[in-house]
């Protein structure tokens, strides 16, 4: 996992331009949400939207839908995702 951070780090997100779409928590306990909005914010899509979920099912905040471990929020986040794409085509 730290490969990929450091990856990330060095990598030209600035060439970028595909449409991207971020969906993460302020409050997660896991990876730096901050250090995520710095990340988006070089990415040179011409069309991304970032979505900030403080609160989720999961204690950690990390994993924000799915049946394990945030099923209650599995439909806003769908939604959030689909919204997005009918936006990009």
């Amino acid at each position: 996992m730290m490969s990929l951070i450091k990856f990330v780090r060095e990598s030209r997100l600035e060439s970028i331009k595909k449409p991207m779409l971020v969906i993460y928590s302020p409050n997660d306990q896991v990876v730096n949400a901050q250090a995520t909005e710095m990340a988006y914010a070089r990415f040179g899509s011409a069309v991304k939207k970032i979505v900030a979920r403080p609160e989720s099912e999961n204690p950690e905040h990390h994993v924000l839908a799915g049946d394990i471990l945030a099923p209650g929020d599995t439909v806003s986040i769908t939604d959030i995702i689909l919204e997005f794409i009918s936006q990009v085509q």
